[in-house]
């Protein structure tokens, strides 16, 4: 099975049980007919404002046994994008893990990971390297990244849930304040397909075989640009889950995630030990001399 982005063979999104141009809701909120693009409508608007609460102050779910409350301290993890054949720069970033890029890289900022001339963002890591951190930072971050301000919309899926790998309909896969509101945010969405909306889908890696083949589900349309094609969509995998998977768009981007740089271990452990200065120093010293600092570059491994 592979995925075509291309918008030619769009299909209907499924929104809802009831149809909508003649969802009462939506007239409730809005008298305005074009993409969430360049309406900001009553109903987005909540919308917005409730999932910027929800990513502030919910705890970032690593995965059904893990989970770590909101900090307000984020250390930067080193991003590069591939461009093509390996180089020396290049080489100098393997570990010799069997979930590694071998090809030319660019060191990237997170402010630049989003950029308004690509729909597809493909962000790969080995497990434990920060991909699912990395999404919650960034919505979290989403009024003060540049490159996020200009969505309406940031709409995070994490994969692995059930509840996502279920959906049937645009409905499921929203975060419910209520059923009137969500929608009425669908309609809309749909209405101007996406436009103006981001979606981060983390961790394609882990999705059932079965769900990756099958044709007619809603995550694979979405992934697919068959659903909502102008929207963005990011999505995180380990590197050897995806490639045979996804025909990727011409105009996709291909990042990487090499975790902690030297630099960052050290900041690790300055934050870690705030209160403790003396242990920090400690810490620093044993690592640095100690081949345990290969296995570092994990951020899970310092922890």
């Amino acid at each position: 099975m592979t995925l075509s982005s291309s918008s030619a063979s769009s299909v209907p999104c499924p929104n809802s049980d009831s149809d909508s141009h003649g969802d009462p809701n939506h007239k409730k909120y809005s008298k305005h007919k074009s993409g969430i693009g360049k309406n900001l409508w009553a109903p987005i608007l909540r919308y917005r404002e409730y999932l910027k609460s929800y990513y502030e102050n919910y705890p970032i779910v690593l995965d059904d046994k893990l989970s770590i409350a909101p900090c307000s301290q984020f250390i930067s993890l080193a991003l590069i994008q591939k461009e093509g054949d390996d180089d020396a720069f290049s080489r100098s970033t393997l570990h010799g893990g069997v979930d590694e890029i071998v090809a030319s890289k660019t060191p990237l900022e997170m402010d630049a990971l989003v950029t308004p001339d690509s729909r597809f963002v493909l962000v790969e890591g080995a497990p434990g390297i920060g991909k699912s951190t990395l999404c919650w930072e960034l919505c979290r971050k989403w009024d003060t990244l540049k490159s996020l301000q200009h969505y309406k919309i940031v709409l995070q899926l994490k994969l692995r849930e059930r509840r996502i790998q279920n959906a049937t309909k645009l409905n499921d896969i929203f975060l419910h304040i209520d059923e009137e509101l969500c929608q009425s945010v669908v309609t809309d969405i749909c209405r101007c397909e996406g436009e103006g909306v981001l979606l981060i889908l983390d961790g394609f890696d882990e999705m059932p075989t079965s769900l990756v083949k099958a044709s007619s589900s809603l995550i694979m349309n979405l992934l697919s640009g068959s659903c909502l094609p102008k929207a963005t969509r990011l999505v995180t995998s380990r590197p050897s889950a995806l490639h045979h998977k996804i025909v990727f768009p011409k105009d996709h981007r291909h990042v990487e995630i090499l975790g902690f740089t030297d630099e960052h271990k050290v900041e690790f452990a300055d934050i870690a030990f705030k209160s403790k200065p003396d242990v920090s120093e400690h810490f620093k010293t044993f690592v640095f001399s100690n081949p345990i600092i290969n296995s570092m570059y994990i951020p899970v491994n310092c922890a």
